[in-house]
């Protein structure tokens, strides 16, 4: 896996300038999104120590990429975010950096969504205690009603 993450990362720093920069990117992310949680912790190190070694758009960008997956161990949206707007704006990566922005923007709209869907079950599980409560006391003869 971390190979894998090395021949693409090596893609998209301009290794294979007959590729262009979209399909070093699809390969590039293909191979991360098929990291298991582990190998993406890897990835992450791996991705960090080329970004340290070389900040450039690329490197900043596979960065941004990794730090924006959804893992408990690896997910750090704040920082992916200010990688992206550390790039170059109308540079040779400026279509993948919208297009990772944007990815950003729904994976926080994807938390805010769970969130509440979280929310909304535990009012629901709440609502259901009470119906229950109300129905045990309906059982025993002890509600006052009309």
């Amino acid at each position: 896996m971390i190979a894998n993450v090395a021949v693409a990362s090596g893609l998209l720093t301009g290794c294979a300038a007959t590729t262009s920069p979209v399909a070093e990117w699809a390969k590039f992310t293909a191979t991360v999104d098929a990291a298991s949680p582990s190998e993406l912790i890897e990835v992450r190190e791996d991705v960090l120590r080329d970004y340290n070694s070389k900040p450039r758009d690329d490197a900043r960008l596979r960065l941004s990429y990794v730090l924006s997956r959804p893992s408990v161990a690896t997910q750090d949206l704040t920082r992916s975010r200010a990688l992206l707007e550390e790039m170059a704006g109308n540079g040779r990566y400026a279509p993948l950096r919208a297009l990772a922005s944007h990815e950003i923007d729904l994976v926080i709209e994807l938390q805010a969504a769970h969130e509440r869907i979280r929310l909304l079950q535990s009012q629901l599980e709440a609502l259901k205690a009470i119906e229950a409560d109300l129905a045990t006391g309906r059982d025993d003869g002890t509600e006052s009603g009309p």
